[in-house]
């Protein structure tokens, strides 16, 4: 069995696997968040500290654009018995666009890894057991 280092490494493999072709790299050094090679080994897994950094900059990003879009559509829609709340509003765009499928399936998949980093870290096996389950499909 993989200790909790590993299956970090393992999942940020998977995330570099799910990114490539993205334009993920291109995003984070046109930013100056990293370098070409720091965002390459980043994308392979190479880096736990640098990945999970990455991670978080980038599920933050996700959400800040995902929250700006829902308050655009909030303000578009003036009826309020059509507008749509936040989670409904998310499965409808899910539905509609492909691309943002993509990327709200991606920060799902990363808040799962910081859910169970903080299992690590807290030491809660019933915690680490969980999210480990919820990591393996």
């Amino acid at each position: 069995m993989m200790s909790g280092l590993h299956i970090e490494m393992a999942f940020l493999k998977v995330f570099g696997e799910l990114l490539y072709d993205s334009g993920w790299i291109t995003s984070i050094t046109t930013a100056g968040v990293a370098t070409d090679g720091r965002a390459d080994s980043i994308q392979k897994g190479a880096s736990t500290s640098r990945g999970q950094w990455a991670l978080q900059v980038m599920v933050s990003a996700l959400y800040i654009l995902k929250f700006k879009a829902y308050k655009a559509y909030t303000e578009r829609v003036t009826d309020s018995a059509e507008k749509l709340d936040y989670q409904q509003w998310s499965d409808m765009m899910d539905n509609i666009h492909p691309q943002f499928a993509y990327w709200n399936k991606t920060m799902k998949l990363e808040i799962l890894f910081f859910q169970f980093m903080k299992s690590q870290r807290k030491a809660n096996y019933e915690m680490y057991v969980e999210y480990l389950g919820k990591m393996v499909p």
